[in-house]
C-alpha cells in the first residue's frame, strides 16, 4: 500500500488517482436529502474521471433488496470507454468485499510501477494513490469504506457534494468526522482543477463544459 503518515498536503493527480461510486440505487437514492443535485455532481463526477483517465470502481449493497444503481448514474458508468471496475457486495464496507480490494491494489499497483519508471527516468518522486469517494450513505457504507481504506495507508478524498444520506444531518456528521480521522473533503470541481493542473491541459475546455451543464 502506498505509505503515508497521515494526509501529507498534494494536488491529485489523473495518474494516480481511483474514483469510487457507492450505492447509488434506485430504491434508496430518491430518500436521499438533496439526491437530485447529488445524482447531477454525481454523473459529472463519473464524466470528468472518464475525461482524465482515471480509473472507475461501482458498487452496488445488495442489488436484491435495494436495486440496481440508478439509471442515470450506471448509464454514465457504462459510457467510460477508461478502466472501469463493477462489484456487488453484502457488507457495508466496501474493504469487506475481496473483489473491491483486489481490484483497488491491482489499479495501485500499475499506477506505482509507472510512477517508479518516472521516478528513475527524471527523478521525480512518485505521487501518493488518492482514493476519490462519492456515494451513498455518507454514515453508513461511506463512513465504513473510509474508514477502512484509512489504516491500509490510502489518501482519501470525500466528495462532499457526492455523498449524502437520508438525513443531513447524518452527512454533515459523518463528514466531520471522517475530516477529524484523516481524509480530506473536497469538491468534484475541485478534484477536476487538480487533475488539470492548468488552462493549457487539452482536457481543460471540455472539463469547464460538464461543469457547466
Amino acid at each position: 500500500m502506498a505509505a503515508t503518515t497521515g494526509f501529507q498536503p498534494h494536488l491529485a493527480g489523473a495518474d494516480s488517482s481511483v474514483v469510487v461510486v457507492i450505492d447509488l440505487q434506485e430504491r434508496l437514492l430518491p430518500l436521499i436529502d438533496g439526491y437530485e443535485r447529488l445524482t447531477k455532481n454525481m454523473v459529472k463526477l463519473i464524466r470528468l474521471a472518464g475525461l482524465f483517465g482515471v480509473p472507475v470502481i461501482l458498487t452496488e449493497q445488495y442489488p436484491q433488496g435495494l436495486g440496481r444503481t440508478t439509471p442515470v448514474v450506471k448509464e454514465a458508468f457504462d459510457a467510460l470507454t477508461t478502466e472501469k471496475h463493477f462489484v456487488v457486495k453484502d457488507s457495508f464496507s466496501c474493504n469487506l468485499e475481496p473483489t473491491f480490494i483486489e481490484k483497488l491494489v491491482e489499479i495501485e499497483q500499475r499506477m506505482l510501477v509507472a510512477q517508479s519508471r518516472i521516478m528513475i527516468n527524471d527523478g521525480i518522486r512518485p505521487r501518493p494513490i488518492d482514493v476519490i469517494i462519492a456515494g451513498i450513505e455518507s454514515h453508513v457504507c461511506v463512513w465504513q469504506t473510509v474508514m477502512g481504506l484509512l489504516p491500509l495507508e490510502y489518501y482519501v478524498r470525500v466528495v462532499h457534494d457526492c455523498v449524502g444520506s437520508r438525513d443531513a444531518a447524518n452527512k454533515k456528521w459523518a463528514l466531520l468526522s471522517m475530516l477529524a480521522m484523516g481524509a480530506l473533503v473536497t469538491s468534484h470541481e475541485s478534484v477536476a482543477f487538480e487533475w488539470a493542473r492548468d488552462k493549457n491541459h487539452p482536457q481543460f475546455r471540455a472539463m469547464n463544459r460538464i461543469m457547466k451543464e
